[in-house]
């Protein structure tokens, strides 16, 4: 067999997979004896055709080596380390890269002897993240920290898999140094001793450092921090609304170091010494920039490709794409096989797949009818197919990674990137160039900020223009754009496979006519979808109701408050520029206090809001005297709502009707009925405000919104809800992790993330 590689690493990274998720081998235990029995037919496929045995051989050893690596990796080197949770001793780390800083403490990379935690055998040194005290002086990589260190595992926060992800990048156990007063009533100590030398491994990352350093000097807040992510895939400079316009836009992958990258860097050495000392020279180059951009598996499975291809090149031999391909992904599992989780190579490995096996022969199948055109229209024509064709077989390939991922597709990536990719080129170029010989010859630098911030600019605005544009996400329920996606791969296969028999614009044809209809049917589903959202809050509460994606009915919003690192009043500008919409009709707010209106004032200075609702008899505090003064500065209305019963609250829209009760006071009870949803939120109440509610008012409802404070007595839970009757019970929640409550599901926004219902008008209850 030729490429004996691509079905080995094929089986091995699904082998890995299926070991490190137990839901698939309790799934084959499950139904042993039909995946016995399937085996056995695959087996015997194999000895009946020589060239599936041989296919089947390599397919099968594969796979049992892949279950056997990653079992071992597994018990030999990441359950030591996982069992250093809730373990406290001190220990001496290096720092190994730059601290990130938070207002109370810093974060930072760091290793220690695996002797210090008493584990021995196969690991010399553990690496961690370390949360540590704020420092006088920077942490720089080489300095040597003592510590005493509490370990813990990273929980589920908000719906992000925290331990999936830090598995992924080789961070087992995370910790944090121990600053409560022990019993001697003195804290721990706590050290720092500066590196006298940098050691040689830190030079890439010094080098990033001083590029970033050196772009926020030459260039304005704004644009420095989209280049630093452009250059080294750093976004913690790149504004939250910049960073969602990408996103809406399909250009997240400009400010995600990966193949493009280093394609503009490989670029940039062949125009300036040719394709043979280019080669030589990006090799160095792309060694050295691996780890400035954080070695992620994106730019680390296109360095491997790359330098097959070089050496392939340098030997006088033609490197195999989908072979190096497959290569890179045996080399990254190797390193560490829980990297099959991270969603960063997942996305590489499909965007690289499709332009693999789809883009040339399409481009191909494309340009044959433009043969006999002028040289620079077909050069010009090359450039726009270049730019579609990539596009498009990226986003078909990693639809299926985004909607598992994050639930929805960006259909407008292919006129996003059109526009933009030879822009980014020239920014990731002149940027890199001007950053790395700023501290030489800083006039170039003036020169250098006058191009890179027209051209950062501009690829912002198209980002803002493009991710304006309505429907242009397609959500996992949506099944139009799941079809239309399925439209978009079956003509890519159509046109890749190019039977000669066939012709090819008149298989097309009937293709294009169902993607038409799909998108405009999806398009019409999406304006008459209402959704109702609850944000993640911690303790606090944002809930936001859209009445589809239509102008005269904007959303409305009860409460607007966060705990902890969330800032509820800029999730919910996030959440308007999401879906395109800029104001909020309503505010009502179940309790003037911070857990419920903490963001309030915040949220009136950047949203317009056409009247807030407030209960009746509310104290004077801090907060509601800053929500006052702030309306009053708006010109926001203050309506007080006394009515005891439930009743409607008027200019709801079509798709859902809301009801708000004072029956209790200083408090609001709302029911939200949309569709077949009929949601009681009782998240304000207290426990005895909420029993004597019901001895009054038995309510009844098929969902149910609690706060995490509504736990504390578990005879007045029961007795609750056994009044209440719910199907259903959402949790604003700090901490808990509770996923049922009295045997009712429970859906958690600590567990969940954003959680969201989505109703179809035409199912509304008038």
């Amino acid at each position: 067999m030729k490429r004996p590689v691509i079905p080995f690493a094929a089986s091995f990274a699904a082998a890995v997979w299926a070991a490190l998720h137990n839901g698939v081998l309790a799934l084959l235990q499950e139904y042993w004896l039909l995946s016995v029995s399937a085996a056995a037919l695959i087996a015997l496929c194999c000895f009946a055709i020589r060239k599936i045995r041989a296919v089947g051989s390599i397919l099968c050893a594969g796979a049992i080596l892949g279950l056997l690596f990653s079992g071992a990796y597994t018990h030999f080197l990441v359950r030591p380390v996982a069992g250093l949770d809730g373990k406290t001793f001190p220990i001496t780390a290096t720092v190994e890269d730059y601290a990130q800083v938070y207002e109370e403490n810093q974060r930072v990379q760091v290793s220690f002897s695996a002797k210090d935690a008493g584990i021995t055998g196969f690991h010399p040194r553990i690496h961690t993240l370390l949360y540590v005290p704020l420092t006088d002086t920077p942490l720089v990589p080489g300095d040597r920290i003592t510590a005493t260190v509490d370990f813990y595992t990273p929980t589920v926060l908000d719906g992000f898999a925290r331990k999936e992800y830090y598995d992924a990048n080789g961070f087992y156990i995370l910790g944090s140094v121990k600053d409560d007063i022990g019993d001697t009533g003195e804290l721990p100590a706590f050290s720092v001793e500066k590196a006298t030398r940098a050691p040689i491994w830190s030079y890439p990352v010094r080098m990033a450092a001083r590029i970033k350093s050196n772009i926020s000097q030459f260039l304005p807040t704004r644009e420095a921090g989209f280049l630093t992510a452009v250059l080294l895939g750093d976004k913690s400079g790149l504004q939250d609304t910049d960073q969602q316009a990408m996103k809406k836009a399909g250009l997240s992958h400009a400010t995600a170091v990966s193949g493009m990258h280093i394609g503009f860097l490989v670029g940039f050495f062949y125009l300036l010494f040719g394709r043979k000392f280019g080669t030589i020279f990006s090799i160095a180059a792309i060694l050295i920039f691996i780890p400035m951009a954080g070695a992620s598996p994106s730019v680390i499975r296109a360095g491997i490709m790359y330098l097959m291809a070089a050496i392939g090149f340098c030997l006088g031999k033609e490197s195999d794409g989908l072979n190096a391909l497959c290569l890179a992904l045996l080399v990254l599992l190797l390193a560490n096989p829980y990297a099959v989780g991270s969603v960063s190579l997942q996305l590489s490995f499909a965007a690289s797949l499709g332009l693999i096996l789809f883009s040339r022969r399409i481009k191909i199948w494309v340009m044959q009818p433009l043969q006999k055109l002028p040289r620079w229209f077909k050069k010009v024509a090359g450039f726009i197919a270049d730019g579609l064709i990539c596009s498009v077989c990226a986003l078909c390939f990693t639809a299926p990674v985004l909607f598992s991922a994050f639930g929805y597709v960006s259909l407008l990536a292919p006129i996003a990137n059109l526009l933009t990719v030879g822009i980014i080129g020239v920014v990731f170029v002149l940027g890199l160039v001007t950053a790395a010989v700023f501290s030489v010859c800083p006039p170039l630098s003036i020169l250098a900020a006058n191009i890179l911030t027209p051209c950062i600019d501009y690829i912002l605005g198209i980002a803002y223009r493009v991710s304006a544009i309505p429907f242009g996400l397609v959500y996992w329920d949506n099944l139009y754009g799941k079809l239309a996606l399925l439209c978009c791969f079956a003509a890519l296969i159509l046109i890749a496979v190019q039977p000669k028999r066939i012709k090819m614009w008149l298989a097309l044809s009937p293709v294009c006519a169902i993607l038409v209809v799909l998108c405009i049917l999806g398009v019409h589903a999406e304006a008459h979808t209402a959704t109702i959202s609850f944000l993640p809050s911690g303790f606090g509460q944002t809930i936001l109701l859209a009445d589809g994606q239509r102008d005269g009915f904007d959303p409305i919003l009860i409460d607007c408050s966060a705990s902890g690192h969330r800032d509820a009043a800029l999730a919910t500008q996030s959440w308007l520029e999401w879906r395109c919409m800029d104001n909020i009709d309503t505010l009502v707010l179940t309790a003037v206090d911070k857990t419920h209106a903490r963001s309030v004032p915040e949220l009136l200075q950047n949203v317009p809001v056409g009247r807030i609702i407030i209960p009746q008899n509310v104290r004077e505090s801090e907060i509601s005297a800053q929500i006052q003064e702030t309306a009053a500065q708006e010109g926001v209305p203050i309506l007080t709502w006394d009515a005891d019963g439930e009743q409607p609250l008027p200019t709801c829209g079509d798709s859902f009707q809301i009801y708000l009760s004072a029956a209790v006071d200083r408090k609001l009870v709302v029911r939200i009925q949309a569709g077949e949803e009929d949601i009681l939120v009782l998240h304000s109440l207290t426990q005895k405000m909420l029993q004597a509610l019901l001895d009054k008012q038995p309510l009844q409802a098929e969902t149910i919104v609690l706060s995490e404070s509504n736990l504390s007595d578990a005879r007045m839970v029961y007795d609750a809800m056994d009044i209440l009757q719910p199907q259903t019970v959402i949790l604003q929640s700090g901490y808990s992790t509770l996923d049922t409550l009295c045997r009712k599901p429970v859906r958690n926004t600590m567990l969940e993330g954003e959680i969201t219902f989505r109703i179809r008008q035409a199912t509304a209850k008038e």
